[in-house]
């Protein structure tokens, strides 16, 4: 099921989010582009990053805990 979001502000142009069930694991880009290359680079920060405040610490815990808890979706299907 696909959910789509839109958001309206008065300053930005409107902005459309789609969020869709994805059941393919992130594979690194071998394109040589920068959109691309910034991805890779954005996956492999994130795998070593160390949260320093507790914003930062509870951001990447919720994120931990969506991941676990869309895994195990995909493997109940």
């Amino acid at each position: 099921m696909d959910k789509q979001v839109t958001s309206n502000d008065s300053q930005k142009s409107p902005r459309r989010v789609i969020i869709t069930e994805d059941k393919d694991d992130f594979v690194e880009s071998e394109c040589a582009c920068n959109v691309c290359q910034s991805m890779n680079d954005v996956d492999e920060e994130w795998d070593s990053f160390t949260p320093k405040t507790n914003l930062q610490k509870r951001m990447k815990d919720v994120i931990a805990r969506i991941e676990t808890r869309e895994k195990k979706k995909r493997k109940k299907n």
